[in-house]
This record gives structure tokens, C-alpha cells and sequence, in this order.
């Protein structure tokens, strides 16, 4: 299974995960035809597209995707939010109760961000094995067990964020460096491949610190920021 970034950040957002036979995207905030290309024009074998919130940064071509007769898997909130876009080929998620979406099973989990019902995603699959995904959360107050992947915001540095009128803001919905490596140490790390940075600030980030302290605690995980472009084989072995 491989793992295609077409965007992490404030300018959007998009994830897919691929083999030969099908494709889950995360996110469909960067235009359609950057999909489309990544996926060799092949949207038949697309199982699904889940989204974590409304915000236009990972879901401002919903429509578009939905019109070319995708799937569409997100909470109820995130799916109120949309305005103007019938409910045909769209899906509602809620937590507990998992989501079979071709071979992945999607489940949710609730985090803190000011959207109306965001979530973060346990996602499984023969080939990659058990992955947690999250982004744009104040903090995953969460254990995981048996994981092979984690893909994770670490959206700032405390120390590097000006004082700004978003300021507050940032503190009250994304995940400073520190509490990204919190989670890391809380969660049991022996079976995990990747660790892939997500949503990474322009302006409050370390690129290279943040991959620095992330190996820190995790010496035998490969560490990467997730940027535009970067592919990357998913594996479900044990080390």
C-alpha cells in the first residue's frame, strides 16, 4: 500500500492511500485534478474519501468529488455543514461503530477543534496493517493498540508562535510539538514502521527539530513530514 501526500497544511489538504486494486483518500481539499493525476485518472477504484471536518483547507471540493460519484464518509456535524450538495453518496460515520470502505475499515474518534463534529480515524487494511490518523486537534487523549502507522499533526512549536490575533486560536485547535511527542510516549511504539508529521505550520515550525525530537522517542520508527509529493510504502511486517 502506498501512501500519496497532494497536500498538508493550510493551503490543503489531501491523503490517498493506493495499491493495484482500490484507493481510500483522507481529505479533499486540493482541486480534483491534482486527484485525479495522482491516481493515474483512475477514479473507479476509489472504495471511499473520508473527511476529519468541514473546514475548506481539507473539504472545499466535496462537490466536485461527490459529482464525479465518489463515495463520501464523514461525521453528521461535517456533513450539515455543507450547504446546497444533496446526501446522495454521502455517508454518515459515527464513533463506535466501524466503517467497512472496500478493504479499509474505518473507525473515529472524537478530538478538539472548532468544527462541528470533527473526528481522527483508526483505519485498517490487510496491507498496511492498523493506522492511526489525526490532524487539526488540541491533543489525542487516546491509547492505541497494535499500531503499524501513525500519521499525526504536529502543527507548531510554542516557542516559535507570534503574538497574533489567531494566536489563541492555534492554542485552542492544533497540536504543539510537545503534545504530539506526549502522545507518541504514551502510546506503545514497538510495532510502528512510520510516524508522518502532519500540518506542519509555515511560520511556527521546525521542519528538521521536529523530525529530530520525534526520533528521539521513537529511535526505530521511520520518521518523515508529510510534504507535497512525498510517497511512501505502507507495510504490514513485523519488525
Amino acid at each position: 500500500m502506498k501512501l500519496k501526500v497532494l497536500g498538508s497544511g493550510s493551503s490543503g489538504n489531501c491523503y490517498i492511500f493506493e495499491n493495484e486494486n482500490e484507493a481510500l483518500i483522507i481529505e479533499c481539499g486540493v482541486h480534483p485534478d491534482e486527484v485525479k493525476k495522482a491516481l493515474d485518472y483512475n477514479f473507479s477504484k476509489v472504495s471511499g474519501i473520508i473527511i476529519t471536518h468541514e473546514h475548506g483547507d481539507h473539504a472545499k471540493y466535496i462537490g466536485h468529488l461527490l459529482a464525479h460519484g465518489l463515495d463520501v464518509f464523514a461525521s453528521n456535524g461535517t456533513h450539515n455543514s455543507f450547504r446546497g450538495l444533496g446526501w446522495h453518496r454521502r455517508n454518515i460515520i459515527e464513533v463506535g461503530k466501524p466503517n467497512q470502505i472496500g478493504g479499509f475499515e474505518v473507525n473515529s474518534f472524537d478530538v478538539e477543534h472548532d468544527a462541528s463534529e470533527p473526528f481522527g480515524f483508526l483505519i485498517s487494511h490487510n496491507d498496511f496493517g492498523k493506522m492511526v490518523f489525526c490532524t487539526d486537534s488540541k491533543s489525542i487523549p487516546y491509547k492505541f493498540k497494535d499500531l503499524d502507522h501513525i500519521l499525526i499533526e504536529a502543527n507548531y512549536d510554542f516557542n516559535l508562535i507570534s503574538k497574533s490575533a489567531i494566536r489563541d486560536r492555534v492554542f485552542q485547535n492544533h497540536m504543539e510539538i510537545d503534545t504530539t511527542i506526549k502522545f507518541l510516549e504514551n502510546n506503545d511504539l514497538s510495532n510502528v514502521k512510520n510516524i508522518v508529521l502532519l500540518h506542519l505550520s509555515d511560520s511556527n515550525s521546525n521542519e528538521k527539530e521536529f523530525e529530530q525530537r520525534v526520533q528521539e522517542v521513537a529511535p526505530n520508527c521511520n520518521v518523515l513530514v508529510a510534504k507535497t509529493g512525498l510517497e511512501l510504502e505502507l507495510i504490514n511486517e513485523i519488525f
